[in-house]
């Protein structure tokens, strides 16, 4: 009997085993930016410490590969320190992961990330991995196929609302004289399509009870301060039907 529930007790260990995080290291480096003096180790990037090394690797991997594209970073660079002073040379000076939702099977997690230039820019770069894989989940891989256009309309029509709010507010605004005609145009051009443009599968973020999906207007830094809210709120409960019946489970 105890020599059943020992082998019971192994296959429940290496059931679960792949899909554990033991932790998330965080490599910190000082940015050399000359707009930028700090003596504080402002960049940091995460490395994913896991049971299962084959998914290690891949998370670890997409994570560098995708931080060397967005910095022109030569491909054979290795060094993370190495990659994150090059990027700050280039202009980023803070970055930092945090952790929006982590189950034994999914994390979910953003990068927020401040850049300095002939102004400071701030922005995100959103990720959810299947830490049973090791997989990258976009919308695209998440959403069965069969109900996406489905999803893609339900979408489409709360991010109508949002724009909707956000042209009366201008509207409003510019009949206050808070804003001139010029400055009201040039935000309605920003709004064109209802920014659907920018869409992207990528950017959504996944917690206990919320799909959000971030679709950034994009405005120009002069009228940043007028932006429409750019995240749109779904019920998971009630998004989990649209999804893929293998990603059901994960959540």
């Amino acid at each position: 009997m105890k020599q059943l529930i020992h082998i019971l007790l192994l296959i429940s260990f290496s059931t679960y085993s792949p899909a554990q995080i033991i932790s998330i290291e965080k490599i910190r480096t000082i940015p050399q930016n000359e707009f930028y003096a700090t003596k504080d180790s402002t960049l940091v990037f995460p490395v994913f410490r896991m049971k299962n090394k084959k998914i290690e690797n891949k998370i670890n991997q997409k994570l560098q590969d995708d931080f060397k594209k967005e910095h022109d970073i030569e491909k054979q660079e290795n060094n993370i320190g190495s990659m994150l002073i090059k990027a700050s040379r280039d202009g980023l000076t803070d970055m930092d992961i945090e952790v929006i939702y982590q189950t034994k099977k999914i994390i979910s997690f953003s990068f927020q990330k401040v850049g300095m230039g002939a102004y400071p820019t701030s922005w995100q770069t959103q990720y959810c991995f299947n830490l049973q894989t090791g997989n990258l989940i976009t919308l695209d891989s998440l959403i069965d196929e069969r109900h996406t256009k489905g999803f893609l309309k339900l979408v489409k029509k709360k991010q109508e609302t949002n724009i909707s709010s956000s042209k009366k507010k201008l509207l409003n605004q510019l009949n206050k004289k808070e804003i001139d005609q010029e400055t009201y145009q040039w935000a309605l051009e920003a709004m064109k399509d209802n920014c659907w443009r920018h869409y992207n599968p990528q950017k959504f973020i996944i917690d206990r009870t919320t799909l959000t999906i971030i679709i950034d207007c994009d405005f120009p830094h002069a009228i940043q301060a007028l932006s429409p809210d750019s995240d749109i709120k779904l019920q998971l409960k009630s998004s989990i039907q649209f999804f893929s019946k293998k990603y059901r489970y994960l959540l």
